[in-house]
């Protein structure tokens, strides 16, 4: 079997294991290292790892400690990364030291598990200088690099020292002429006078003309002792002059636009003379409308007044159709629950006869057809047969006299809902009788209208207040009984 190293049996273990000593070069360099005690030491460990996935036998390598490691190397990674993109503030400050902890975790648990098999494949010496060189290579490199810069920076202070000097030299030869202009802008000579006594006069002479320009300004832009200045008066004049022709252009427009309307409704409506002679024109036909208006109102008037008539005498009938198909409707409800209740008492009775039989008869032969009572001989035998008994025969008791009850109540709201039913139907018939008396009948339909109010809102559910009431058997016996004692 061919033998290849760590790192060339698992490809990305080499560029995953390089951006990790990347990353802790990063924190290595960085101000406060992020708070990670011995980088250095970790950096050095991670050397030596790989030197030794560079120089061990993949083959006496066992799998599961191989995905170990990368699983060591990909979290430290995460970590160191998240380290270096989080700043160190209060609201981070548990997760960076989470972190920080998990990274040194699994570095430390990476270590372990690799010394371990560089001492058995007797590498452990090896890795470690050949770690210890590399580090020193590359801490040379950092020097070297440092001395190039520096060197270059030497250079380049060396280059501005001289560019100094010949600067220095250039500005020694420029004095002497700065002083032969000093002395021709400021001191001057007998024969001239300086630069300076001309400016100063010509500002003399510049102030004496910026006071009259200033005055006359005054005067005409900005005006004297509170008066408004010429050029103010003559703007305003400007603005109202421009005001008033404006205001003057748009009345002139507005009132000929104004006769244009009128003259074209004057023509509507009258007509346009054309040759001494009236033609168009709506005059005419405003005429004719208004005389087809007045016949269409009347005979509007005269629709209005018949259909009224008619909805008038139909609405009396109409109300006590209404009325009486209300009362009809609650009628027909009442149909079903006597029914029932009427089944039910009848079934209630049958069963009250059967369970009878059954306490009376003591025994029944068929061939030949017998029938058997139940032998008493003494009063205690009997009503101790009866009280054995009287607990089957109460409810079924009870039960035939409460649908007895009911049916009564729905039959007695039926007959008064069919009594205001007739009332409702009849009341249009009555009265119509009594007006066809010809007579006084005020008083006939006045008493006719007290009665069916009367009886209309007379509430049917009243019947039943005092004949039937809910009291059960034994309430009834024992009042009865009392009524009796009295």
């Amino acid at each position: 079997m061919e033998s290849k190293n760590i790192l060339e049996a698992n490809d990305g273990l080499e560029e995953s294991l390089n951006t990790l000593i990347e990353d802790i070069e990063v924190v290595i360099n960085s101000d406060d290292k992020k708070n990670i005690n011995d980088i250095e030491k970790f950096r050095m460990w991670l050397e030596v790892v790989k030197t030794f996935f560079q120089n061990g036998n993949s083959n006496f390598i066992i799998p599961s400690e191989l995905t170990d490691w990368i699983n060591n190397i990909s979290k430290a990674k995460t970590d160191i990364a998240f380290l270096l993109r989080t700043p160190n503030n209060a609201s981070q400050r548990n997760n960076i030291n989470t972190h920080r902890i998990d990274f040194v975790n699994q570095v430390t648990a990476l270590f372990k598990s690799v010394s371990l098999n560089m001492a058995a494949q007797g590498l452990s010496i090896e890795c470690l200088n050949v770690s210890e060189q590399r580090l020193a290579s590359q801490e040379y490199e950092k020097i070297s690099d440092i001395a190039h810069k520096a060197s270059e920076s030497l250079s380049e202070i060396q280059k501005l020292i001289q560019q100094t000097q010949a600067n220095y030299e250039k500005t020694c030869e420029d004095r002497d002429a700065i002083e032969k202009v000093r002395i021709l802008l400021i001191d001057g000579n007998s024969d001239d006078l300086s630069t300076k006594d001309k400016v100063e006069n010509l500002l003399t002479d510049s102030t004496k003309k910026s006071e009259l320009i200033t005055e006359a300004y005054s005067e005409v832009c900005l005006g004297n002792d509170g008066e408004p200045s010429i050029f103010n008066r003559l703007k305003d004049h400007e603005k109202k002059s421009d005001e008033i022709l404006e205001k003057t252009e748009n009345n002139l427009t507005s009132q000929e636009k104004i006769l244009k309307d009128l003259r074209n409704f004057y023509v509507k409506i009258y007509g346009e003379n054309v040759d001494d002679n009236i033609t168009g024109g709506l005059d005419s036909d405003i005429n004719d409308y208004i005389k087809k208006l007045d016949s269409f109102e009347k005979e509007q008037k005269n629709k209005y007044n018949t259909l009224n008539n008619q909805i008038e005498s139909l609405i009396p009938g109409a109300t006590n159709t209404g009325l009486a198909s209300a009362y009809r409707e609650l009628k027909e409800e009442c149909n079903r629950p006597v029914m029932i209740f009427t089944i039910l008492f009848f079934i209630s009775i049958v069963i009250l006869c059967f369970l009878a039989s059954i306490f009376v008869v003591d025994k029944v032969d068929w061939s030949p057809l017998s029938i058997t009572f139940v032998h008493t001989t003494t009063w205690t035998e009997m009503a101790t047969t009866w009280l054995k008994r009287l607990p089957l025969i109460l409810p079924i008791l009870w039960l035939t006299v409460f649908v007895s009850k009911r049916r009564s109540e729905y039959q007695r709201l039926r007959f008064e809902y069919s009594h205001k039913e007739s009332l409702a139907k009849s009341y249009n018939s009555y009265k119509q009788q009594i007006e066809e008396l010809g007579e006084d009948n005020s008083e006939l339909l006045k008493t006719l209208l007290e009665q069916t109010i009367i009886a209309i809102a007379f509430n049917a559910s009243t019947t039943l207040d005092k004949k039937h009431s809910d009291g059960t058997i034994a309430e009834k016996i024992a009042s009865k009984t009392l009524r009796g004692a009295s």
